[in-house]
């Protein structure tokens, strides 16, 4: 979605270049001073998303049918404790809280 933002903030820049309109001003300037404050969020969010992809790549595969090889419940929990392990021992992990720009915003807002 960051992606998809800063695109949208690039076009409305190329726009402005043609034609000054106020609207397409606003806009712009609304991105261009927002969207620096919440980069590390979606990246943050980003990367818990594929985190969460592997403790779900864990857990849906489908149990063996009688008889079948396959993965039982013991051999999936003791897969899903390494996997959570190789997470609490990773050091390039930051804990998510909204950016300071964010924080900022939200208590103006309280006020």
């Amino acid at each position: 979605m960051f992606e998809d933002l800063s695109a949208l903030r690039q076009m409305l820049t190329q726009c402005l270049e043609l034609e000054d309109l106020p609207t397409l001003h606003h806009w712009h300037t609304v991105l261009d001073e927002t969207l620096p404050d919440y980069e590390t969020d979606f990246t943050d969010v980003e990367r818990a998303l594929e985190l969460m992809e592997g403790v779900e790549e864990i857990l849906d595969r489908p149990p063996p049918a009688d008889g079948e090889p396959g993965p039982d419940g013991d051999t999936m929990a003791l897969e899903l404790a390494h996997y959570l392990g190789r997470l609490a021992d990773a050091s390039d992990l930051s804990p998510w809280r909204p950016s300071p720009g964010r924080l900022v915003r939200l208590q103006l807002q309280e006020s």
